[in-house]
């Protein structure tokens, strides 16, 4: 085994540093300690010495793992679902990390390295143990946490990294263990990942936190005795210089203070916006800081950073780093949300699929340690570079509909080499360039570019993608950005939309318009939309609203309105009252209403008047008052009828079943809520009809398992529903409590009753006003709404959700839709394991009041119309078999639309529709045997039987046979009336085309039979006539015209 490091190589840079900066050479003598570490010489020994050194990277990317993989679970639980506040997750982390290095390295330098690569661990593992009860306080706690961890791998990976380049001289074992200690980076956060998902899906997520202290308490004691102890010479003891001079106190909490404010600035950006004051004052104060340190660098007795030092060849090695490894920040976290919330896939499989980083990057790490030996460091990074290159070229054009062992498998197997390769290859450049006693800076520079980049590189992403998803609803567009780094990121999936014609306020920034109104950036930086004319675009079969229905709802002119946009309105004298376009919320309580109506017309009359005290929105003289106002009908108690037990496990079946399509409640906060209500402790009676609500559909979905008195759970939720005492005040809980209604009527009686229930629904929720985001970021700060839930991600959800089955039953039925005068409720943000944005999509490509669905090109009649809408249906995703019977349902819509039409049916039609109704058998029989009798799980089938016959065509009737069988095994596992009504009336619509295909049979046949013997036979005609040319018009023209 090689003995301590004693010198350096040929080149001496600390000849050349004392050539260049004497005040360097003079820091350098008086001011560090020269530690030495002999690694045990036992075979054993060397490897468990080496393995707890490599742990401190290994624990800091399982770290990084820990918020990225769950980063949606843990945003769940404390209620949040904005893209920038989950993403502090893990940038308070990475700050931290990057930041904190700068000056651990000094220290360790300065007081020992193992002293704080064991203080590390045990400071990792505390702050993980709080990180975890985090979860009964907020994300606030949480961030604060998470960067409070991140100074534990800060004080660990410099000092691991000098211990190391202090126990082995330079050669080919130093590259070795270096390249190993790199080759931990991907296997830890594989390590982490697969920790992670595990616990977070199977246990709870503060369950990884806890362990993740257990293991870091357990490296602690491990590295306190296997980490030998140094030959330590203490020149600092013998220095005229203090601590705080040796430290660089001054620009050590300069340096600190501008990276994390340089920092914070490009990771709250894309949150809160730019154009918010603070973040670009923090940015400009961070950099003026920057060059602050840089003056107190250079006149300090022993800089944290000897600038003289740094030659060319480690300025750009740092570059390298900083660039590769801010890449592989971003497409860890951008592929990650990519495979989840795009594919659908489960934080489990997800790191499933990352398991082979872990294993090309050992192979990476084996071959860079022999190639160090072998060819030069620049060389290696070289390679590094063009690995990260083309990985994140594979990452940046990932379509979602592709198997992961395409791009995805071969990007995981590239990236890792860019990661390990770069690591050793500028930790051997920036080490074999320094002097002996800087190993620890050497060491901290490299983690700080490391870890630094990653959280630095996520801010950049981040406001990339606040700047080209066009506000929130191309989601796929703003992780291409993010990835590419430039606003016009390519989309394979489909043909970028063309519009005709661009709003006002894009037209004059300049801005791209996605066409819709209002559109995605008049949403994301709240411009009045307006169209020339007033003639946005519109859904297919709408008609046009009223002139002003289209302008949002604003007291005078909005805050936010540009001055553009103010000319651009139509002048009014100053005698006219003040403008109230759109509608007015009572923020006394979640109450919306027209500025036009009667109720709001008090109070706009009081502030032309300019009253101090404005009447308040009431309805004033709204009768004669002769009569009292309906009593309140007695609905007794739920806790009568169900115990909280049951609730409990029937909830349970209603979030795993069907809370993932309509994703209306919170599960966490709805069974605190049933706890104080059965408790005493609340007192909402519409809240008892959501959970009755809940209860009903849950045991509904459990088949056999039922509770013996769902009917009366029901007729509950109906009563205190239609109370007068409830439909006084329109509320959330109501517009949920009818919406539940809405669907188990549609699971158990006539379409006639859910369609009027979900009509009621779209109309409290109206009057509510969660058709506007104004309305609902109003609505998340009222009383009570924190409790029950009611976060904007929430009341999204509540409005999409209820507005999707409501478009969908209405289509399903031929009935009328509930249409709004305009919609900028901003859409739901997709979560790993809901389908509820997948559902939505579905119910905007129908032709619907207030969907922004648009087809690529204008059709030119509705028959080519519906074809390209039946397209879309195809093309849309559908993770989950419910989506599948839907899409079937708005298929057969669509074709019977083009018969109605009377527009030919063509091949391509036929395919849609079997392609469609095929995947609804199976779906269909998958779900049945599971016992979850979704309503369409039956009617899709027989429709899809319907259909064929309808079709009348060979390839149609060579399906028959599916659908029937699919029948007949929805009807042996659930036996009932209507089950059996559904297969009975398929058989005889089936007899009834079979019998008329006999009666067209016997009619050829008897025009055969009229042949006689003195007649020509058939057999003896002249075969050689063209016959193609008697069959084409206009001989063919006698047997009729063709039926449409």
């Amino acid at each position: 085994m090689s003995d301590p490091i004693q010198g350096r190589p040929s080149e001496d840079p600390e000849k050349a540093d004392s050539e260049n900066d004497n005040r360097t050479e003079g820091s350098t003598r008086n001011s560090t300690s020269d530690e030495h570490f002999e690694p045990p010489h036992s075979p054993l020994g060397e490897i468990a010495f080496i393995a707890i050194v490599c742990s401190a990277q290994l624990m800091t990317q399982a770290g990084l793992a820990l918020s990225v993989v769950p980063m949606h679970i843990i945003g769940d639980s404390f209620g949040i679902d904005n893209p920038g506040q989950i993403s502090w997750f893990t940038a308070a982390y990475s700050l931290t990390v990057g930041t904190f290095i700068l000056i651990a390295g000094r220290l360790g330098d300065v007081f020992g390295y193992k002293r704080f690569f064991v203080g590390g661990f045990v400071w990792y593992g505390l702050w993980s143990l709080i990180a975890g009860f985090s979860v009964y306080s907020g994300p606030i706690l949480f961030d604060f946490c998470r960067a409070m961890q991140g100074i534990g791998p800060a004080f660990m990976l410099p000092n691991a990294i000098a211990i190391l380049s202090h126990a082995y001289e330079s050669g080919r074992r130093q590259d070795m263990v270096f390249s190993m200690f790199g080759a931990t980076a991907p296997g830890g956060f594989v390590l982490g990942a697969v920790f992670s998902s595990l616990l977070s899906q199977r246990v709870w997520w503060p369950w990884a936190y806890w362990v993740m202290c257990a293991a870091c308490l357990s490296l602690a004691v491990a590295g306190f005795f296997i980490i030998p102890t140094s030959r330590h010479s203490l020149n600092h003891a013998r220095s005229s210089s203090s601590v705080w001079m040796r430290v660089d106190a001054l620009g050590s909490i300069t340096g600190v203070i501008a990276l994390v404010l340089f920092n914070f600035a490009w990771n709250q950006g894309p949150t809160v916006g730019w154009t918010v004051s603070y973040t670009y004052i923090t940015l400009i104060l961070g950099v003026l800081l920057f060059g602050l340190f840089y003056f107190i660098e250079t006149k300090a007795t022993h800089p944290l950073i000897p600038f003289g030092i740094l030659k060319v060849d480690s300025v750009f090695a740092l570059g390298c780093i900083a660039a590769g490894w801010s890449s592989f920040g971003i497409f860890v976290l951008y592929i990650w949300n990519f495979l989840e919330i795009l594919r659908q896939q489960t934080p489990l499989l997800t790191s499933a699929q990352f398991t082979v980083v872990a294993i090309s990057g050992l192979c990476a790490a084996l071959t860079t340690g022999v190639l160090l030996s072998r060819i030069p460091a620049s060389t290696v990074m070289l390679i590094a570079m063009t690995c990260f290159t083309v990985g994140g070229i594979l990452f940046s054009t990932l379509p979602i509909k592709q198997t992961y062992w395409a791009q995805t498998f071969v990007g995981l197997i590239i990236l890792p080499w860019g990661m390990d390769m770069s690591f050793p290859a500028g930790t051997i450049i920036l080490s074999r360039a320094m002097p002996k006693q800087h190993q620890g800076l050497a060491a901290s520079l490299v983690n700080t570019v490391v870890n630094y980049s990653i959280s630095i590189g996520l801010g950049f992403a981040g406001t990339v993608e606040y700047n080209v998803n066009n506000g929130g609803r191309d989601i796929l567009l703003g992780y291409r950005g993010a990835c590419h780094g430039q606003q016009d990121a390519p989309e394979p999936l489909s043909k970028r939309r063309r519009i005709r014609k661009a709003c006002t306020p894009c037209r004059q920034r300049k801005r791209k318009c996605d066409g819709s109104s209002p559109c995605g950036m008049c949403t994301t930086y709240g411009y009045t939309c307006e169209y020339v004319h007033d003639d946005s675009p519109l859904a297919p079969f709408v008609s046009q609203p009223p002139a002003n229905s289209s302008k949002s709802p604003n007291f005078g002119t909005p805050r936010n309105k540009s001055p553009e946009a103010v000319n651009s309105s139509t002048t009014r004298q100053d005698t006219t009252p003040p403008a109230f376009e759109g509608g007015m919320l009572d923020e006394r309580q979640p109450r919306y209403v027209n500025a036009s109506s009667a109720i709001a017309f008090p109070h706009i009359l009081g502030l032309h008047l300019e009253l101090e005290k404005p009447p308040t929105l009431h309805s004033f003289g709204y009768n004669f008052g002769i009569r009292p106002e309906e009593k309140s009908v007695p609905h007794g108690d739920l806790a009568e009828l169900i115990s909280e037990a049951d609730l409990v496990a029937f909830s349970n079946t209603f979030f795993t079943v069907f809370s993932i399509i309509f994703d209306l409640l919170d599960q966490k906060i709805f069974l605190q809520q049933c706890r104080l209500y059965y408790q005493g402790q609340l007192h909402d009676g519409v809240f008892a009809a959501v959970a009755a609500g809940v209860a009903a559909i849950g045991s509904f979905l459990s088949f056999n398992n039922g509770h013996d008195r769902e009917v009366d759970i029901v007729h509950f939720a109906k009563t205190v529903l239609e109370d007068p005492a409830a439909t006084r005040r329109a509320s959330v809980q109501l517009v949920v409590g009818w919406s539940l209604r809405a669907a188990y009527l549609r699971f158990t009686t006539r379409p006639n009753n859910s369609w009027i229930a979900s009509c009621t629904a779209m109309h409290l929720a109206e009057a509510v006003g969660l058709h506007e985001e104004e309305n609902i970021s109003k609505i998340s700060k009222m009383a009570d709404a924190s409790t029950s839930g009611f976060n904007p991600g929430r009341l999204r959800r509540i409005f999409w959700c209820s507005w999707s089955f409501h478009i969908i039953t209405c289509y399903e039925y031929g009935r009328s839709a509930v249409r709004f005068p305009r919609i900028t409720c901003g859409g739901i943000v997709p979560v790993p394991g809901s389908f509820a944005q997948q559902h939505v999509r579905l119910a905007e490509i129908l032709p619907s009041p207030n969907s922004t669905f648009c087809l690529a090109e204008k059709p030119q009649d509705l028959g080519k119309e519906m074809l390209e809408r039946m397209k879309a249906v195809r093309d849309a995703s559908s993770g989950h078999p419910f989506l599948t019977l839907t899409k079937a349902d708005l298929t057969f819509y669509l074709y019977r639309r083009m018969r109605q039409l009377k527009g030919p049916v063509t091949d391509e039609v036929i395919e849609l529709i079997i392609t469609a109704g095929s995947s609804a058998v199976e779906a269909a029989c998958q779900q049945v045997r599971k016992g979850h009798l979704f309503f369409n799980a039956l009617g899709s089938v027989f429709q899809y039987a319907c259909v064929l016959l309808a079709l009348d065509n060979p390839l149609a009737s060579s399906n028959l046979d599916g659908a029937f069988e699919g029948l007949e095994i929805i009807v042996s596992i659930v036996d009932t009336r209507l089950t059996r009504e559904a297969l009975n009336t398929a058989r005889h619509l089936l007899k009834a085309s079979i019998q008329k295909k006999k009666q067209q049979t016997s009619t050829l046949e008897a025009v055969e039979a009229r042949f006689t013997e003195t007649q020509t036979p058939p057999e003896l005609l002249d075969l050689a006539l063209d016959w193609d040319q008697i069959l084409n018009e206009p001989y063919m023209s006698f047997f009729g015209l063709p039926e449409l």
